[in-house]
């Protein structure tokens, strides 16, 4: 069995070996490609943004013409009863 002292110094290069592997084969992120990302996202938000903002506003109208319509049906209901 090798001595404990002969395996650190294997198990270090092996470390750093494979820690080099690592960064020569890994894509890095650079400035323009997360300004790219980040401009991705902000369409994404601004669309979702004016799709709840359409859409409250037909609920709104829509609330408003059931409101309107109940409105008018009491009315004409009320003058019949007299």
């Amino acid at each position: 069995m090798a001595p404990a002292s002969a395996t650190v110094p294997q198990a270090a290069l092996a470390v750093a070996e494979a820690i080099e592997n690592e960064m020569t084969n890994s894509t890095l992120v650079t400035v323009p490609v997360l300004d790219a990302r980040i401009a991705g996202l902000e369409t994404t938000i601004e669309r979702a943004k004016s799709e709840l903002i359409r859409w409250v506003f037909g609920t709104f109208l829509g609330s408003s013409v059931i409101s309107a319509a109940g409105a008018v049906v009491t009315y004409f209901l009320g003058r019949a009863a007299h």
